[in-house]
């Protein structure tokens, strides 16, 4: 649940990524729920949509970054 993250720098979301590429390839599930605006546009700048795609990682949320 990353409903209290309101920023997250590159080298974080960099990190994620790594992370969340490691997961999907093991064939494990990963949802990133309650994700704002903000965090989601760097997120997927960085390439966390593109690993997510087809390998059981999903975004849930929308919040605005307030």
């Amino acid at each position: 649940d990353m409903a209290q993250v309101k920023r997250m720098d590159f080298v974080s979301a960099g990190m994620m990524l790594n992370t969340v590429a490691e997961l999907a390839g093991r064939g494990k599930t990963v949802r990133l729920a309650n994700v704002s605006n903000l965090v989601a546009a760097l997120l997927s700048v960085v390439g966390v949509n593109h690993v997510a795609r087809g390998h059981g990682v999903s975004f849930s949320g929308g919040r605005t970054g307030r």
